[in-house]
């Protein structure tokens, strides 16, 4: 899940200032350098730990798992690297409590989250009941926001990054918090309504959804059209032109292919 309306409230002057310069470009970059800087001062009490390819922050009652979100991010950091075809600049983390990442979030989210990511920035919540597959899980999820985000520099509908967040665990780990795989006979949001509002639908239904969109794009396009397709994002390509590039069909046909279902 990616963080929302709280943050951008701090970067309000410069993104108006985006919008009459461009937008996309402006917002991206101040993004990547404003959400570091705050989540630095917010987590500034906080215990650290840092070496080459981590830099994690916890609330001293997470303190006892701090060997196993080193571990995860460690060991799958470097597998994203290779499936991405790119290193990236590790994320900061910052595990806390679910329940208070969840007072962080905030903001009407119909699910409760146990992660979340905003412009190189991972939060995790971490409880004594939290299981060690859990807390994987959440780190690779998150960390797949990292790359789209910073690949595709900020250009992609929600939908696609949560898509591509959980076809990382799915690939990974080969496991889904949802079992999309064989239960198909969920609620089917139209295209308009995962792009314009995908915070404010049903998140299983919205979430297997987008999963199945990104699966689907995989397979089209041999394997590589993710990848390709953020490339094409990351320089400023069109997301139903990079989409239709990669694969030969554009959005809405895609969502026709999966589903069967005609776009209205």
């Amino acid at each position: 899940m990616i963080l929302g309306r709280k943050f951008w409230a701090v970067l309000l002057m410069v993104v108006l200032i985006g919008v009459m310069i461009n937008y996309s470009t402006v917002f991206y970059w101040t993004s990547q350098i404003a959400a570091p800087v705050y989540w630095t001062y917010q987590s500034r009490d906080l215990s650290s730990v840092r070496g080459p390819g981590y830099n994690i922050r916890h609330h001293a009652s997470v303190g006892d798992r701090l060997d196993e979100i080193l571990a995860a991010k460690t060991n799958y950091l470097a597998l994203m690297d290779e499936y991405f075809g790119a290193a990236l600049v590790p994320p900061l983390v910052i595990a806390m409590e679910k329940g208070e990442l969840n007072r962080q979030l905030g903001d009407g989210y119909s699910l409760e989250s146990a992660g979340a990511y905003q412009s190189g920035v991972v939060l995790i919540g971490v409880d004594s009941n939290v299981s060690t597959d859990s807390i994987v899980s959440t780190l690779v999820h998150e960390m797949g926001h990292h790359y789209v985000h910073i690949l595709a520099r900020g250009n992609y509908p929600v939908w696609y990054t949560e898509g591509i967040a959980q076809l990382m665990e799915y690939t990974l780990l080969g496991r889904l918090w949802f079992d999309g795989i064989q239960y198909k006979d969920y609620y089917k949001y139209s295209m308009a309504e995962l792009t314009e509002d995908f915070y404010g639908l049903n998140q299983v239904s919205a979430y297997r959804q987008a999963f199945d969109l990104v699966l689907t794009i995989e397979k089209l396009g041999g394997g590589q059209a993710n990848q390709q397709i953020l490339r094409d994002l990351g320089r400023g390509s069109d997301f139903a032109k990079a989409v239709e590039s990669h694969t030969g069909l554009d959005p809405d046909r895609l969502y026709e292919h999966v589903f069967g279902m005609k776009i209205k």
